[in-house]
């Protein structure tokens, strides 16, 4: 209802102020009683021919008008900051939601590269873990670009003010800190095999953790 107002809101200021001087103008004929030439009040006053009743009345008429625009004016302007600064909030908010998703986007492209790397290993239960290069570098590169996105998704979490978004910000940050700690824990004779579905399961977890996120910043992004 409330943005249903706001969209229409020059559409009503117009209907609106067009019925208030309306309806001033009709209660100041009710109170008026100097036309005619039996003066008596009404809405809808008779012409008169008296040239100094006729000025009289016009100059009231028409300081009239212009306080009751005066009034409706600052009113308006009041009305149209109010709606230009709730969209104004919104952009901002929608605009840092984008930012986090493109950040969730690319850590779920990193994980895939990340398996197919697993994929493509055709010895993995010889290889010692800490020796491959190719596969601590695209972890590590992980690891940097999800401490990135927890930073800005708080970030976004201060401006939103969403409870939910909150609770997913704490789940995301649990999974990945045990995710940490595992791979820290690695030994230096402790084969890609032997690591691989531990490592594998923490960053399911986190994939997991990022849709649910994606899916809370869609509503914010779409509004």
């Amino acid at each position: 209802m409330k943005e249903h107002i706001y969209k229409n809101l020059g559409k009503y200021g117009f209907l609106g102020a067009g019925l208030f001087i309306i309806l001033a103008i009709l209660l100041f004929n009710h109170y008026w009683s100097a036309l005619g030439v039996n003066p008596k009040t009404t809405m809808l006053p008779e012409i008169t021919k008296e040239y100094e009743e006729f000025k009289d009345y016009t100059t009231l008429l028409f300081y009239l008008i212009s306080a009751v625009g005066s009034i409706l004016s600052s009113l308006l302007i009041i009305l149209f900051y109010g709606a230009w600064k709730e969209q104004h909030n919104k952009t901002v908010i929608s605009d840092e939601a984008k930012k986090v998703w493109n950040l969730l986007t690319d850590l779920s492209i990193q994980t895939m590269d990340l398996d197919h790397e697993y994929y493509n290993l055709q010895i993995s239960e010889y290889l010692y873990f800490n020796e491959n290069k190719k596969i601590i570098n695209k972890i590590d590169k992980i690891k940097k670009n999800t401490e990135n996105t927890m930073v800005r998704f708080h970030y976004f979490n201060e401006l939103s003010g969403s409870k939910d978004a909150s609770i997913l910000y704490m789940e995301f940050y649990g999974i990945y800190k045990d995710y940490k700690t595992c791979l820290e824990k690695i030994g230096d004779k402790e084969t890609i095999s032997d690591i691989e579905v531990t490592e594998t399961d923490f960053r399911e977890r986190l994939c997991e953790a990022n849709q649910n996120i994606r899916l809370h910043l869609r509503q914010f992004i779409l509004a």
